[in-house]
Parts: structure tokens; C-alpha cells; sequence
């Protein structure tokens, strides 16, 4: 099956006639997978990027060496669509737990660890004694104060079919604690009202013998991109990423928003930017990036890697803002985003925008939450909504439909916050020396 056939069965495995509580971020690809993000201020920014398309199968030589090992195998199949983690499975690169918990008939057991220093994967099934279809929601704490951990959380459900998933805690710029309370919630899906039918709560040790060193690798190269100005400061290598960071001038009139590169090892082996997760992490006080993740070359021997950059994103300093005519249905929006549809739904307006991808296959958000009237009054949009079809609006590969409501807004003018005005593409090739 090519790539167009994928997009096509895709789109017939997503049709629903409930748009608004099928095709959500979280939603619209959940019989592929579902994600959720939770996320701390004192992070900063967070990118994210989520694949919808089956674009890239489980590595064959992965697939191989895992499935002679009956806890490889299983392990493989739950990271299919995360390249690290399929080579740190490749090379037993596992904690082993086994911490069990019952309740109202629902069973969770959490049975394997993926760690390093910034991010923590926690592999677990779940089974219930009732056969209802469950959803759980998962909450990473701090043991000691019980508060949320400063951090992403994020859930991967590759196959509802499958018996293992996995959450994901990334710290950002903190490191992962040597102890963590999780909290799961399993709800059961498809109920009229909120029905929880098991709560849990389980402390997981991570062993810090089992936690392999961080290689670092100074870059201090300075770059003009799209004419801005950057430094690639430094790569930092971890078993389950790649943070390349960098630092902007500045005079420079944009701030850096994605960049897109790959890694290449001097065997051929090709690290590309993060397909599903965080993408970026920057600054809390500007819209800048200032760390950017990819897959990680971590376990391979090599002495050199081949740093590519191919593209970035960009927010223009003067285009924080951009005024959209809710009555004239006119706006000036980012490159690559069209206004379609203002309408009102359940008593508020809804826009609907189409948005051209910025990697294929992948859905992203245009807008951040924050938006304004013509005194500056701040709003918050509640929840942004991303699909391939929405009502009779024609589909178009390499395009997606981004809707979100204004509730109890009642101007015709309003000030929404792009995540990025424009994109440019680049070819800069940088040797690191690993040894």
C-alpha cells in the first residue's frame, strides 16, 4: 500500500457524523492512537507534533533482533512509531518493574521502564473483569508533596487492540526523579455521563544504575537562517532523544519556532526531527523555541554524525496578533493557513481554518490559546480541534481542518495568537566529532 492508499483508508477509518467529539487532537486518530498533553508553565513553551498517517513501519532489523526475546517483542510493538525507543528495546535498554494494583474489577499493572535523564516511559496494561471499554487518564505526581511533576505527560495508545501502552514524562530542562507517584484513572468510554470505574495509584522506582550518562557535543556555530541570526550551541544525547540548542540574536526580527534537521551517522544511519511528541521546548516569557528535539543515534558506534538542517519556522516580532473579520470572514493568517468557515455553533462562533502540514502526515496546532478584542481584553479558547475532514469541506492530502469556538464572544473583530507566521527551507550540512 503507497502512501496516497494509506491517506485514503485513513480517511475512511476517521468518518463520523459527531465531528466535535470524534476529531479532536486526541480523538480523530484514536483507532491508530491516542495522545494526550498535560503541561506545566514553569516549562516554557511545548511543541508538539502527532503522526496520522501510518507513514513509516516498524524497523524490519528491529523487528528481528526483538522478536527472539518474548519481552522484546511486545515492547517493540508498543514503541512502533518511536524510533528511539525501538533502538533502546533493540538493545535491552529496559527496566524491568512488575507493581500491580486491583479495583472494581480493573487490574493495572505497570511492567517496564524506559529512562534516561530528562524522560521517563512507563509501559503497562490494563484488563477488566467486566469487558467495558476503558480510557485511562494518567497523572504524573511528585511523591513527597503530591503535586503534579513539572513536566509533559503524554499517553500513547498505538492499537486499542493491543495489551500493552505507554505514558511518557518528559521534564524538560529537570531531570527525572528517582521516584514518581502515578495516578491512573480509568474511565469507562462511551458512557452518557463521567463514569470512573477504577482510580489507582502506584510509586515507581527508577533505578539510577540503569540510567546511561548524557553525551554532550559543543557546537558554538553561528548561522544565519531566513535572515536571522542563531547559534547552535550544543547537542545533547540521550538514549530517547536529541536536544540540539540553540540561542537567537537579538536584532533578529522573528522568533525561532521549529527547526527541522536530521542526524546521520558516518555508517548511514538517518535521525530525523520527532514524529510524535514533543518537538521543542523555549522560553516562557517570548514565543521562542530554544530547544529542539529528534530521534537519537545514542546506541550506534560512530565517530562522526552529519548535522542537516532543513528547514524552520518562524514568528514574525509583529505578527503576534493577527486580526481576523468574523463577519467579513477576512484575515491575514500565518503562510500555509486559510480562514474557511466562520459559523455559529451551540450559541458560539466557531472558525474553521485549513492548514497546509508542515511535515506529511502530521496534524499541528496554528493558534495558541490566548486571544484578544479591540481593547486588548485577553479570552482563552477552551479546546482546538484538528482533522482531515470536516462536514462537507473537501479533503486534501497534505492539508488538515483546525476548528476551536469562541465561547461568549460576541464582537465581530478579534486578535488571534499565531503559533508561527511562516516557514523557509535550508541546506546546511555541520560534521560533529563524536571521539
Amino acid at each position: 500500500m503507497d502512501r496516497k492508499q494509506e491517506y485514503e483508508v485513513l480517511i475512511r477509518e476517521l468518518e463520523t457524523p459527531n465531528l466535535r467529539e470524534k476529531d479532536s487532537l486526541r480523538r480523530a486518530i484514536s483507532r491508530r492512537r491516542r495522545e494526550q498533553w498535560l503541561w506545566r508553565p514553569s516549562i516554557g513553551l511545548v511543541a508538539a507534533c502527532l503522526t496520522f498517517v501510518m507513514l513509516v513501519n516498524f524497523n524490519a532489523g528491529v523487528a528481528e533482533a526483538c522478536s527472539k526475546v518474548p519481552v522484546l517483542r511486545e515492547l517493540a510493538a508498543a514503541v512502533t512509531f518511536h524510533r528511539s525507543l525501538q533502538v533502546a528495546v533493540e538493545h535491552d535498554y529496559v527496566q524491568e518493574v512488575y507493581e500491580q494494583q486491583s479495583q472494581n474489577g480493573v487490574t493495572l499493572t505497570v511492567e517496564y521502564l524506559i529512562a534516561d535523564q530528562k524522560q521517563l516511559n512507563m509501559f503497562y496494561r490494563v484488563t477488566d473483569a467486566k469487558n467495558r471499554a476503558l480510557e485511562m487518564q494518567p497523572s504524573l505526581l511528585d511523591v513527597v508533596s503530591g503535586e503534579p511533576l513539572q513536566g509533559v505527560v503524554s499517553q500513547y495508545d498505538m492499537d486499542e487492540d493491543a495489551e500493552l501502552h505507554f505514558v511518557r514524562l518528559d521534564m524538560g530542562d529537570l531531570d527525572v526523579p528517582a521516584e514518581v507517584l502515578l495516578e491512573m484513572q480509568a474511565q469507562v468510554r462511551g458512557a452518557e455521563q463521567d463514569e470512573t470505574a477504577a482510580t489507582f495509584a502506584i510509586r515507581l522506582q527508577v533505578d539510577p544504575s540503569k540510567i546511561a550518562p548524557v553525551k554532550v557535543f559543543e557546537l558554538d556555530r553561528v548561522l544565519e537562517l531566513d535572515g536571522q541570526r542563531l547559534t547552535l550551541s550544543r547537542v545533547e544525547m540521550y538514549p530517547t532523544q536529541v536536544r540540539l540548542l540553540v540561542e537567537d540574536d537579538a536584532a533578529n526580527t522573528a522568533w525561532l519556532r521549529g527547526l527541522d534537521f536530521t542526524l546521520t551517522t558516518d555508517t548511514g544511519a538517518e535521525f530525523s526531527t520527532v514524529r510524535n511528541g514533543v518537538t521543542a521546548t523555549g522560553d516562557a516569557e517570548v514565543p521562542k523555541m530554544v530547544s529542539f528535539r529528534a530521534d537519537s543515534p545514542y546506541f550506534y558506534e560512530a565517530e562522526v554524525l552529519t548535522l542537516q538542517v532543513t528547514g524552520a519556522r518562524w514568528l514574525e516580532k509583529s505578527m503576534q496578533q493577527v486580526r481576523v473579520d468574523l463577519a467579513a470572514k477576512v484575515a491575514e493568517l500565518p503562510e500555509g493557513v486559510e480562514l474557511v468557515d466562520v459559523s455559529v455553533v451551540d450559541g458560539s462562533r466557531r472558525v474553521v481554518v485549513r492548514v497546509q502540514e508542515l511535515q506529511a502526515g502530521t496534524l499541528h496546532e496554528v493558534f495558541f490559546r490566548d486571544y484578544y478584542d479591540a481593547d486588548g481584553s485577553e479570552y482563552r479558547i477552551g479546546s482546538m480541534m484538528a482533522t482531515p475532514r470536516y462536514e462537507d469541506l473537501p479533503i486534501n492530502e497534505g492539508w488538515f481542518y483546525q476548528y476551536f469556538d469562541l465561547d461568549g464572544y460576541e464582537g465581530n473583530l478579534v486578535w488571534l495568537s499565531p503559533t508561527y507566521s511562516h516557514a523557509s527551507t535550508e541546506d546546511i550540512k555541520i560534521e560533529i566529532e563524536l571521539k
